[in-house]
């Protein structure tokens, strides 16, 4: 991937391996399609986040020990090449058109600073 990435979709990840693979299975495939990068963020050494990050197309940041929900996102913060961060939890499931529906609400409402979705249980 060349240039600005539409997007910086950050993942902090901390104890949860069953949802990881679950998430990155519905989120990387969009982000690839809309030219958006994936930054895992792992909360402390952990092989199964290391493994799970290797079988896609995205960045790994491992912190050296459990720091927290807040440490980790800011690393990923830190990391990030967009102006557009996407802050989502390890246990996301985005549903087809979820990406291009967020880029677009962007695109089209330049002066919010801030966009949310629905949270479904």
């Amino acid at each position: 991937m060349s240039g600005q990435p539409s997007a910086s979709i950050l993942i902090p990840t901390y104890a949860a391996p069953e949802y990881l693979s679950v998430t990155l299975a519905s989120v990387v495939p969009q982000a690839q399609a809309a030219g958006a990068e994936v930054i895992v963020i792992s909360d402390g050494p952990d092989s199964y986040v290391a493994e799970m990050a290797a079988q896609h197309p995205v960045s790994l940041i491992t912190l050296p020990e459990h720091r927290g929900l807040n440490a980790a996102r800011n690393a990923g913060i830190n990391a990030a090449r967009s102006d557009l961060l996407v802050l989502i939890d390890q246990d996301v499931d985005a549903p087809p058109g979820w990406l291009d529906a967020l880029i677009e609400g962007v695109r089209r409402t330049p002066e919010a600073e801030v966009f949310g979705g629905p949270i479904r249980g």
